[in-house]
C-alpha cells in the first residue's frame, strides 16, 4: 500500500453505535455490517482520513499486538472495508 494513501468513510452508508458495536448499512447495496472491538476502533478512527501507518501506530498503542501483525491484519481489513463500500482511498 502506498504510504501517501489515506482512508476515510465513503459517506455512502448510515451508521451508529449500538451497545458495544458499530453498525452500518451500505445504502448502495443494502448490506448491513456490525463491528466490535478492533473493527469498531478502526472505523471510528476512519471518520477522519488516516493512513495505514497512522492506524497501526494508534492501534498498537491501544491493543497488545506487534507492529508487524497489526500492519498485516489492518491492511487486510482496510481492503475488506473498501470492497464493502464503507471506506474509500484519498490522496
Amino acid at each position: 500500500m502506498n504510504s501517501n494513501t489515506s482512508y476515510v468513510w465513503s459517506g455512502d452508508f448510515c451508521a451508529t453505535n449500538l451497545d458495544e458495536h458499530f453498525v452500518a448499512l451500505v445504502i448502495e447495496n443494502g448490506k448491513y455490517y456490525s463491528f466490535a472491538k478492533t473493527g469498531k476502533s478502526i472505523l471510528q478512527l476512519l471518520e477522519t482520513p488516516q493512513s495505514l501507518e497512522d492506524l497501526v501506530v494508534k492501534l498498537t498503542s491501544i491493543y497488545h499486538v506487534s507492529q508487524e501483525k497489526c500492519l498485516a491484519e489492518t491492511a487486510e481489513f482496510l481492503t475488506i472495508l473498501e470492497n464493502s463500500g464503507l471506506i474509500k482511498k484519498t490522496s
